[in-house]
């Protein structure tokens, strides 16, 4: 058994009793999610007069990066870097909604504890997740200008956009008006 301490999400993460891999895989293959986990301390960026926790304005921003059992994230792109942010979104207590291209990654999303999964070649996803209330977070793991455009359009009233994926023209479509009127936030 390992043990170790992890820090994501603007949590310490501690992991204990990881099994070691010769039983780290399921029947089926697949990787075991982090049942072993549990966040500790307080959210780094909820401290009173940190930077994190002032809008543009001044003025106190309610919302947190940490995401809360509350928090619909959106994760377009279930690759190697999908799956580790949808673990740590789960781990943190948000329901999770995965977007991929390709089944088989859809099916990982839903061994990982995905709520959600969706097949944007055959669904429109940002429509099913604006039918979910919208997400508070969306996270854009895919290399594609319009993974990145359906990730910011699945947000809700005041929702962050994290860009993570380098699309390859490097650039989105961006509508500036929607972004201002909704309290978007952007961050890379």
């Amino acid at each position: 058994m390992k043990s170790a301490v992890v820090h994501e999400f603007g949590h310490p993460l501690v992991i204990e009793d990881i099994p070691t891999p010769s039983r780290s895989h399921g029947s089926d293959g697949l990787a075991e999610p982090a049942r072993h986990a549990r966040l500790v301390g307080k959210p780094c960026a909820r401290r009173r007069g940190t930077p994190a926790t002032r809008s543009t304005a001044g003025s106190p921003n309610t919302s947190s990066p940490t995401p809360r059992s509350s928090d619909l994230v959106a994760i377009f792109g279930i690759g190697g870097l999908g799956h580790l942010a949808l673990q740590y979104a789960k781990i943190a207590g948000a329901t999770v909604a995965a977007v991929d291209l390709f089944e088989a990654k859809l099916e990982v999303a839903k061994h990982l504890g995905a709520e959600y999964t969706f097949n944007s070649k055959t669904h429109d996803a940002v429509s099913e997740i604006q039918g979910l209330g919208g997400a508070n977070c969306a996270i854009a793991l895919a290399a594609s200008p319009v993974a990145c455009e359906q990730a910011l359009a699945s947000l809700k009233r005041n929702g962050t956009l994290v860009l993570i994926g380098l699309p390859k023209d490097n650039f989105m479509k961006f509508p500036i008006f929607e972004t201002v009127v909704m309290g978007l936030k952007v961050v890379g």
